[in-house]
């Protein structure tokens, strides 16, 4: 119980408010700092607090990262760039690709390329569907 307790009372730990200049600057300062550490900090809250609008449960989660664009649907400009410097940071991302890729965050135009399995699968299936269809006898080496 004191392991549940001590996680509840630290999640629900929140900064004073107002914070003070030399707070904010010291804050601004460590998030700052916290990435080349390898430590990425949600600066606006929960993950909760970064998704579209009407996404509140898990299946209206899965729903929509079934959409490999779906970051597009993040109203806030801010959070989007967040998110996208995140993974960016977490995957070592070179610069010149994430300086284009968070300019497409801002625009809300992130347009992510059909991975190379599924795009892969798809041309495999094509090809059955094509040997299938033929009547040629030469086409299976009889």
């Amino acid at each position: 119980m004191q392991v549940f307790w001590r996680y509840f009372v630290g999640r629900v730990q929140s900064l004073k408010d107002p914070i003070t200049e030399n707070e904010a600057a010291a804050i601004e300062r460590d998030l700052a700092r916290l990435p080349s550490e390898g430590i990425f900090v949600l600066r606006h809250g929960d993950i909760e607090d970064y998704l579209p609008p009407g996404v509140p449960e898990m299946k209206a989660i899965v729903d929509m990262v079934v959409d490999r664009n779906w970051i597009n649907r993040i109203a806030q400009e801010d959070r989007r760039v967040e998110l996208g410097e995140i993974v960016c940071g977490i995957l070592g991302v070179a610069e010149r690709q994430r300086i284009d890729f968070v300019s497409q965050l801002r625009a809300a135009a992130v347009d992510f390329p059909v991975p190379l399995s599924k795009a892969s699968g798809e041309v495999v299936q094509a090809q059955q569907t094509d040997a299938v269809a033929t009547d040629d006898p030469e086409q299976y080496g009889n």
